[in-house]
């Protein structure tokens, strides 16, 4: 890893999608009178001395192959500034925070040969504007931005190492990316985790959601987790129509409604919406898109004989399960580990107490 000269100009940023890059790079170089400053089969970058601009190249989707191809059909990629330091970043950022628009941040990411942190933000138009300050360059592509999800910002590092067959700290965590092919089938039962990153904003995948479900069950071992990361509509959408920016590369759009029965519907159980925004990322004719994931278990898992206590606290006055165990408020109520395990992990895990003890004689036990 090189560092990096602290740069004392701030610098437009913008990145381009190309169909050619061994065209492209020769042609800007004509252009701004001066040889990129990086080339390499999946990247291009240009620093004029004579503009304050930072210009990087994208080759488009399926041009290196289905696993390398990241950008999407339209030329401009995203746009954004290169700030000097910390300080104008967070300076930058706390301007639009403070005028209620919303970011996404990201520390020491590895992106585009650099080290970089960084936030992400979407304009009224939909074009994606990333601001980052320059660490450090490194001699690898990185992680934060290999593979770019379908809601205009990059898959996290963690998960880009479970693609490429790392597990996340000691788990077993294998994922699924938009334009990657899906196996035949998963070693059965040897997955603690699955993520599947926009796989179902794939036309590939539109017609064959139910055995890629099948397929992930079985992949999992008993009490092993899903997770499904996707841009979704409140309504049916025959196509998915042209999106902005990094999200061009979205074919289809699931209805959030019929994807949470069809995880259901596969055999998984603890369905629930963990992301949902509240703001659609998206408006189509009057259809609504909106971030959504998905959090689901495979059965089995952790039951044992002896069981343990939650008190579901509110603010209902009690909730039931997708297998009929009721939870009043504020009452002990005994369940087998696993029903535990996925109320804590969940989205309503602020709504329970999972106390460390219990009289097993004040409820009845595992239903």
């Amino acid at each position: 890893m090189n560092a990096v000269a602290v740069d004392a100009t701030m610098k437009f940023h913008l990145s381009l999608n190309v169909s050619d890059l061994d065209r492209s790079v020769p042609f800007l170089s004509i252009l701004l009178g001066c040889e990129p400053v990086k080339w390499h089969s999946d990247y291009a970058k240009f620093e004029p001395e004579w503009l304050p601009l930072v210009l990087s190249l994208e080759p488009r989707r399926g041009d290196l192959g289905s696993k390398q191809g990241v950008s999407g059909l339209g030329a401009l990629n995203h746009l954004g500034f290169r700030t000097t330091d910390a300080a104008a970043l967070i300076d930058v950022q706390r301007r639009l925070e403070l005028a209620g628009i919303k970011t996404d941040r990201e520390e020491g990411v590895d992106c585009c040969y650099a080290r970089q942190t960084k936030f992400w933000v979407t304009d009224p138009d939909q074009n994606l504007w990333e601001v980052y300050v320059l660490e450090s360059d490194i001699e690898h592509r990185g992680n934060g931005q290999v593979a770019l999800n379908v809601l205009n910002r990059p898959i996290s590092a963690t998960a880009t190492a479970a693609a490429a067959g790392q597990a996340l700290t000691s788990r077993n965590t294998w994922l699924h990316r938009l334009a990657d092919a899906f196996p035949e089938q998963l070693a059965a039962g040897t997955l603690d985790e699955v993520y599947l990153e926009g796989t179902f904003n794939s036309q590939d995948f539109a017609a064959s959601k139910a055995e890629v479900l099948s397929k992930s069950l079985v992949g999992l071992r008993p009490g092993g987790k899903l997770l499904i990361h996707a841009l979704t509509t409140n309504q049916h959408l025959e196509a998915a129509p042209p999106l902005n920016g990094l999200a061009a590369v979205v074919s289809h759009l699931p209805y959030d409604r019929e994807l949470m029965a069809e995880v259901a519907a596969a055999g998984f159980v603890g369905v629930q919406l963990v992301k949902f925004g509240d703001r659609p990322c998206f408006h189509f004719h009057g259809i609504e898109m909106r971030e959504t994931e998905l959090l689901a278990w495979k059965p089995g898992g952790a039951e044992s004989e002896t069981c343990v206590g939650v008190i579901y606290k509110g603010p209902f006055a009690q909730v039931t399960d997708e297998c009929g165990q009721v939870f009043p408020r504020g009452q002990r109520m005994m369940v087998d580990t696993a029903t535990r395990d996925r109320l804590q992990q969940g989205a309503g895990a602020s709504q329970f107490a999972f106390p460390e003890t219990l009289d097993p004689s004040s409820a009845g036990c595992c239903g």
